[in-house]
Order: structure tokens, then C-alpha cells, then sequence
């Protein structure tokens, strides 16, 4: 199965524009699908926690992706990029973590 149709429906229905933040060259800008949710971390104490989960969902570039250790503006705060999980069929989850530049 071809999955571009589907990776081109969900960029062009739900994204929104970021940009990646060099120190050292240009900046780059690419859309992706921003998600900052809670989740309940299970315990046995009577009070639960939760833990903030943000991410970013983008088609994945094979001439210049997105890296580990790159810093993005998102909705105007600045993340880096903890962690990336590439599904193989050209999208990507980069697992964000607040930062500074």
C-alpha cells in the first residue's frame, strides 16, 4: 500500500508551519502536526500523576530529515528534538522536550 496519499491528506488537513532553529546556517521551515497531551502515569499512591507527552508528526524528509538534538519553534516555545520514530511509510514522531536556544 501506498501510504503518500494518506501522509499528504493529514499534512495538508492538520499541520501547521515550524520552524527548525540553526545556530550555525539558515533556519528551515517544515509543517508537521503538533500534540501535547497527558498521561496518567501509574501508581500506588491515592493521588495520581501525569506526565505532559509533546510531539510532532511530520513527513519524513529523506534528503534533509529532521534530527535528534535540533531545536524547533512550535507555537512560539522552543523544543528538542528528544527522540525520533520514524513508521516506514514516510511520517515521523519527533518527541519534543522544552529547551532554550
Amino acid at each position: 500500500m501506498d501510504f503518500t496519499v494518506l501522509n499528504d491528506t493529514i499534512e495538508k488537513s492538520f499541520a501547521e508551519e515550524v520552524d527548525i532553529v540553526w545556530l550555525d546556517k539558515p533556519n528551515r521551515r517544515l509543517k508537521g502536526v503538533y500534540d501535547a497531551r497527558h498521561f496518567e502515569i501509574v501508581n500506588d499512591a491515592e493521588v495520581g500523576v501525569s506526565e505532559l507527552i509533546t510531539s510532532l508528526g511530520v513527513k519524513d524528509d529523506a534528503l534533509d530529515p529532521p534530527k535528534i538534538g535540533e531545536k524547533l519553534v512550535v507555537r512560539e516555545k522552543v523544543y528538542r528534538i528528544a527522540d525520533k520514530r520514524p513508521d516506514a511509510e514516510g511520517w515521523a514522531v519527533l518527541e519534543l522536550e522544552l529547551s532554550v536556544l
